[in-house]
């Protein structure tokens, strides 16, 4: 009976924890992308201004 109730409970936690980190992952990744196309732009502009 313990077992029936755990059991599905304990899937729950583990699927939103897995979420979760997929989440903040993802965030993560956007974050350097963005960072990543940042900085090659504002160099690509510097590299441009010079000529």
């Amino acid at each position: 009976m313990l077992k029936r109730i755990l059991l599905p409970v304990f899937l729950f936690i583990l699927i939103v924890f897995v979420v979760v980190e997929t989440l903040k992952i993802s965030v993560l990744i956007q974050n350097k992308v963005s960072k990543e196309m940042i900085s090659t732009s504002m160099e690509r502009n510097m590299f441009f201004n010079k000529f």
